[in-house]
């Protein structure tokens, strides 16, 4: 049996396209860099930061850049 249910964090696929979801509270600044662009990541409040990107689909390879610095 396969349950599925929403999770505050990471990338989950959705009406509007896939919405990216990472907690940072102390970062001045946070991208997702996502099919070779860099996006801005506003904040959302208590340390959030969300962005629905509509053209992204699943599978998609990304990762995160804080305050200058790449995640892996």
């Amino acid at each position: 049996m396969r349950s599925i249910h929403s999770m505050p964090f990471g990338a989950e696929l959705g009406a509007e396209g896939v919405r990216f979801a990472l907690w940072a509270p102390s970062a001045r600044r946070v991208a997702l860099l996502l099919d070779g662009r860099e996006l801005a990541m506003p904040e959302a409040g208590s340390g959030w930061r969300r962005l629905v990107v509509p053209e992204a689909r699943a599978g998609a390879v990304y990762s995160y850049r804080i305050d200058g610095e790449l995640t892996v």
